[in-house]
């Protein structure tokens, strides 16, 4: 069906040619609010709202909001919006990065989200020639408007704001502040300027009150954005369909409707060419790998040291490429104890680029997302349902690069698939292992049974998975023999088996498998040998002087011992860890199980290490075989599936380069960030959606700056203040100035990373066997440089029984450290109860 003009009967494909043409004014010029009547047939009803109508005509004479090929489409139950079905070519020679999906159309209008029940109206979809104009307004307007397009997308990239609210503070900015304070300033000044030149003059001063014009509404932003080609909106990936009636308008008939079921999609390629097309990101990963490939062989610090990333790269000779890893984790936006629970739970498909520094790698804000799937979908279908865009886009990319710019030049980038990062249920799950952990063969890297897994602590290599074992396995269809469910989707990207993926999770294996176990099994020890109380322990918890970087982590009092759980995330139980000793190793004599609990503890130190040698990694095995012979002897008790895990670090250190840079840690808080801004939403109908259009206009500010999220300084440095050098008791020679009387700058912290440094901060070396403890006392920035004055402890005698050191501090010397001298991550001394000052090393 048409669309009828009821001005001069002209008919048209779509409701929007039809609105264009009606508000022409050379035409009929008709504005959003005048009076528009329906001229299809039978109808004639009339209408003083422009959005209303484009409904109209939408919803029951079923004429397309634009123009297009003859696509089947579905209607939603309750928006009636029309959207184009996504059909994806099974044929994987024919399919590409986003542009070479077939995908549905993203209307202007689309309203998915949280504009519906906010009050959000219609667009106001009007022909003008604003566009054409912008290039020819003066320098002063572009400048004013490229500010308040620069506010707009920070407002759009805040989670404490959802679409709506960004338009109604525009709208209250442009009314309550910018036309009131212009008006009066025109009105101030008019009587004092030549009247020749008052047009001029007051012209220019009113052209602050077009300062959101460009993007005053969401059509004209995303209009914005996308010629910038620095947007796209994300599209719905569909895995299948259903037939379902719905009731007519009018309540007097029964349509059938076809729903769809779909992940929200935003694409690797997609990905790829918006953030690497901003030269400074893809110029300082190739940088960076340059760097790390020119470091000796025998360190492996990072993943491209690793045998998977060599062997992945030997097809690929003189060629640039960069690895990616994806990551993939389940997570729920609403109330987890409310009504709604499960109904809205996600599983993010992010993507993080391992070859970074640590500085980097470790901000949450470099973790990206590429898919959202509904978690009750995923329990439906197979992992080649749910990731079968993702997987044919993964093997697209394996062999057809990415063009790019680089120093105003083309250059050809394969960005090649790395690995998979996640917990141990959520690796299983994509790679088709066993979901449960009770099962005989639950172990994605080797395939040792139930009662084997027991009582194994080191691992044995005939039992690595192969990539002719599985297929065995397959042959043989016996999952209770294999612990495989099916061939997994991820064999079909060229080049890999899964078995080559062995990547481990500290978080989950460690600190919240066997480390909290051996931790409450010691502490019930200590507890019942009347070493301490409860109550003491708690106390010592509570009041401990926790280091500044740890106080978003500090743990929770312990309820109860014999309950066997501790209820502390993560990062609370790396805390504890890291200060247990200092805490409560006054009170502990020296014994097995105290030598076994610092043993275990030692553990998480060389999981943490931030490079390894070939020794570092022998060394690591051994200490962990011993840790879990002492733990089965000295308890009674079996090993669970995270501790035989636990048994694979040296050879996942030896394929992916080191665990810290594998783990959960960082990629979980990526879910903090989400479930934030969707407390922000009223409309849950897809909130996935929502919440992927929200990250993707947040991606587009950084992209509208011209920001890398990449070319971070090593230091980020705080506030400060002046004060004249002759006024800190330095030698002043230590920051090479001989002028008693010029004004120096104190910086009260700088940042690295993550990782607050400050005064009587520890900064920590290892020369010539061992380790140098410098504490502090100023920061100091002198010609655009960071300088750290220290005293420098020279005597520390290493105590066995907490794993640390104690420092003379009555024995140091004044000592310049400059930036490049940080190797450990930053502590602080803490005062045991005895008096003495200690110190634990951290990584």
């Amino acid at each position: 069906m048409k669309a009828i003009c009821s001005e001069c009967k002209k008919e048209f494909k779509a409701v929007d040619p039809l609105l264009n043409h009606l508000k022409n004014k050379q035409i009929h010029g008709k504005t959003k609010k005048s009076e528009f009547k329906c001229a299809q047939i039978d109808c004639g009803i009339g209408f003083s709202d422009s959005g209303v109508f484009r409904k109209h005509l939408n919803i029951v004479h079923k004429i397309p909001m634009y123009e297009s090929e003859s696509e089947e489409h579905d209607t939603d139950e309750e928006t009636g919006h029309v959207t184009k079905r996504l059909r994806i070519d099974d044929e994987p020679d024919q399919v590409a990065g986003p542009s070479r999906f077939p995908q549905i159309e993203e209307h202007e209008n689309m309203q998915i989200g949280d504009h519906e029940e906010e009050g959000a109206k219609e667009e106001e979809y009007e022909e003008c020639d604003f566009w054409e104009e912008l290039g020819q307004k003066d320098a002063l307007l572009s400048t004013i408007q490229a500010a308040g397009t620069s506010f707009v997308t920070y407002l759009h990239s805040l989670t404490s704001y959802n679409r709506s609210m960004v338009h109604e503070l525009v709208k209250l900015i442009e009314n309550r502040l910018l036309n009131p304070i212009t008006d009066a300033i025109c009105d101030k000044i008019k009587a004092s300027i030549p009247a020749e030149n008052q047009k001029m003059v007051l012209n220019s001063i009113k052209k602050a009150t077009a300062t959101f014009d460009v993007v005053s509404t969401e059509y004209k932003l995303v209009k914005y954005l996308k010629e910038k080609k620095i947007f796209n909106p994300p599209t719905l990936d569909e895995i299948d369909s259903y037939l379902e009636p719905k009731n007519d308008i009018d309540g007097a008939s029964v349509q059938i409707v076809e729903k769809s079921i779909a992940n929200v999609y935003i694409g690797l390629e997609n990905f790829f060419k918006k953030f690497c097309g901003v030269e400074e990101n893809l110029r300082f990963i190739l940088e960076y790998m340059d760097k790390l490939n020119s470091s000796p062989d025998t360190c492996i610090d990072n993943f491209i040291k690793g045998v998977f990333w060599n062997l992945k790269i030997r097809n690929f000779e003189g060629k640039i490429c960069i690895p990616y890893f994806l990551f993939a984790d389940s997570f729920e936006v609403n109330n987890p104890i409310g009504s709604k629970t499960g109904k809205h739970a996600l599983t993010g498909y992010y993507l993080n680029f391992p070859a970074l520094p640590r500085h980097i790698s470790g901000r949450v804000e470099n973790m990206f997302l590429i898919q959202f799937a509904y978690s009750a979908v995923e329990k439906v279908y197979s992992n080649e349902d749910v990731l079968h865009t993702l997987i044919k886009e993964i093997t697209y990319l394996e062999t057809n690069p990415v063009t790019l710019q680089l120093n105003g030049q083309p250059v050809e980038v394969y960005f090649l698939f790395g690995g998979l990062r996640g917990d141990n249920l959520g690796l299983n799950s994509m790679l088709d292992y066993s979901k449960s952990f009770s099962a005989n063969h639950c172990c994605r890297i080797c395939n040792i049974d139930q009662s084997e897994m027991k009582i194994s602590t080191r691992d044995d290599e005939l039992l690595y998975r192969t990539k002719e074992s599985y297929e065995a396995a397959l042959e043989n269809d016996s999952f209770a023999d294999s612990g495989i469910h099916r061939n997994s989707v991820f064999n079909t990207i060229p080049g890999l088996h899964i078995t080559d993926l062995k990547t481990v999770d500290s978080m989950h294996d460690y600190y919240e498998g066997f480390a909290h176990d051996a931790v409450i099994e010691c502490l019930d020890y200590f507890i019942e040998n009347q070493f301490f109380t409860l109550k003491d322990l708690n106390d010592h918890v509570k009041y401990f002087d926790y280091d500044c970087n740890e106080s978003k982590n500090k743990p929770e009092p312990i309820k109860d011992i014999s309950s066997s759980k501790l209820r502390m995330t993560g990062g609370q139980m790396k805390c504890f860890l890291e200060n247990l000793p200092m805490m409560i190793g006054h009170k502990v004599p020296d014994c097995e199980q105290w030598r076994f609990l610092i043993g275990a503890i030692k553990i998480g130190f060389w999981i943490m290490k931030p490079a390894y040698t070939r020794e570092d990694i022998e060394c690591l095995r051994n200490l962990i075989t011993e840790n879990l012979d002492e733990y089965i002897r000295l308890f009674d008790t079996s090993l669970k599936p995270k501790a035989h895990f636990l048994t694979h670090y040296h050879l996942a250190i030896t394929w992916n380069g080191p665990t810290k840079y594998t783990n959960t840690f960082i990629p979980e808080m990526n879910h903090k960030t989400f479930k934030q801004f969707a407390s922000r939403i009223a409309n849950r109908q897809n909130i996935a959606y929502s919440l992927a259009y929200k990250d993707q206009l947040s991606m587009a500010h950084a992209l509208n700056e011209n920001k890398s999220n990449l070319g971070r300084p090593f230091l980020e440095i705080g506030k400060g203040f002046f004060t004249q050098l002759s006024s800190i008791p330095i030698d002043h020679t230590l920051i090479s100035v001989n002028d008693n009387d010029i004004a120096i700058e104190i910086i009260n912290h700088v940042m690295l990373g993550s990782a607050k440094i400050k005064h009587t901060s520890i900064l920590i070396e290892f020369c010539n066997d061992k380790y140098i403890f410098n504490e502090i006392k100023y920061i100091i920035r002198h010609q655009d440089a960071i300088i750290f004055i220290c005293d420098q402890y020279k005597h520390a005698d290493y105590d066995q029984h907490i794993d640390g050191y104690i420092v003379d501090t009555n024995n140091h010397i004044t000592v310049r450290k400059n930036p490049s001298d940080i190797s450990f991550y930053p502590n602080r001394l803490h005062t045991l109860p005895d008096g003495r000052k200690a110190i634990r090393i951290r990584n």
